[in-house]
């Protein structure tokens, strides 16, 4: 049951194996979130939906900042008064 988000990405499901783990991987929000743009076919369009919408309003968005990308940031707030 823990495994149907990734195992949506497989091609050759069924159309009864895909909506099974369809039913399955909307109880894991977030893994949905970030795999969903590597399912090959979707059978319940408005429950994948909803479990993305789910992960982005626990704050598990696939578009949030990586905490080793905040490292390397650059602060441009004084780069206009101050260079090195």
């Amino acid at each position: 049951d823990w495994q149907a988000p990734w195992l949506l990405q497989l091609q050759n499901l069924s159309r009864d194996q895909r909506s099974h783990l369809e039913q399955l991987a909307a109880r894991r929000a977030e893994e949905v979130a970030k795999c969903y743009r590597l399912y090959p076919d979707v059978i319940d369009v408005e429950r994948i939906t909803a479990a993305r919408v789910e992960a982005q309003l626990r704050g598990h968005s696939n578009t949030t900042a990586n905490a080793d990308d905040a490292a390397f940031a650059v602060d441009v707030t004084l780069i206009p008064y101050y260079r090195e």
